[in-house]
């Protein structure tokens, strides 16, 4: 699964973190770290993959707190997390700063949790230290298991197609939730326990002209399920539906 680090730098420190972070999540293997850097040059882009926003504080006057907040050098970054807006593709906010400025510490990153509705979930100051890699990366996989679990269908939202004598016949798994559908089963190989949505045809041809008519008329993905239990991978959960 792959996670995009998006992020602004203009003296760098940020870039160093970001990068830091990215090889040492790499490295665990957990999930495919991809760093994007955000400047006045991009271009805003639909992000179709879950996504962190890394956000220094740069700000040009005011104190935080009611003298007012102007913000400099980061709209870039704004910009393009606005363009995405309403995705649910945004996972969280990380912010950073010097913790010299008090009130101002990391305020940019706190105010950006609050217009795009997502959680900060860290923060580390100026370039960071090799702990606060560890701790950032804990704080992110512990997120991104959140998302994947809100983004997990309960056995209620599938549905199963079988042959009635399901001992001996085949069957297939349907999610209309995010428009997925299986490979044709073998029954001995999956766990169905869990299902309360089971329909039983007669005749073989019923399910495999199920499972055909998803993707054919109502264009769902075949995605194969693998493992005892009856449910499509995390990943499959994460895409949206296309419309034609």
């Amino acid at each position: 699964m792959k996670i995009r680090l998006l992020y602004i730098s203009v003296s760098g420190n940020t870039r160093h973190f970001v990068t830091n972070l990215a090889t040492y999540g790499n490295e665990i293997g957990d999930y495919e770290f991809e760093p994007v850097e955000i400047s006045d040059a991009s271009v805003d882009n639909i992000e179709t993959d879950p996504f962190f926003v890394f956000v220094p504080t740069y700000l040009d006057g005011g104190n935080g707190i009611h003298s007012g907040v102007k913000e400099i050098m980061t709209n870039a970054l704004s910009d393009q997390i606005d363009f995405n807006r309403g995705s649910q593709k945004l996972l969280g906010v990380v912010g950073s700063g010097n913790k010299n400025f008090n009130a101002q510490y990391i305020l940019t990153a706190r105010r950006y949790a609050v217009e795009f509705h997502a959680p900060m979930i860290a923060e580390y100051e100026l370039r960071g230290t090799n702990r606060d890699l560890e701790r950032v990366y804990a704080h992110m996989t512990h997120r991104i298991k959140e998302y994947l679990a809100e983004h997990t269908p309960s056995p209620s939202d599938l549905r199963l197609v079988r042959l009635a004598d399901h001992v001996q016949g085949e069957g297939v798994l349907i999610d209309d939730t995010h428009h997925l559908v299986s490979q044709i089963l073998v029954p001995d190989l999956h766990d169905c326990s869990e299902l309360t949505q089971i329909t039983e045809v007669v005749h073989p041809e019923e399910v495999y002209s199920a499972q055909g008519n998803l993707i054919s008329v109502q264009h769902y993905w075949l995605w194969p399920v693998q493992g005892k239990k009856l449910a499509f991978p995390a990943a499959a959960l994460t895409h949206e539906v296309v419309s034609d």
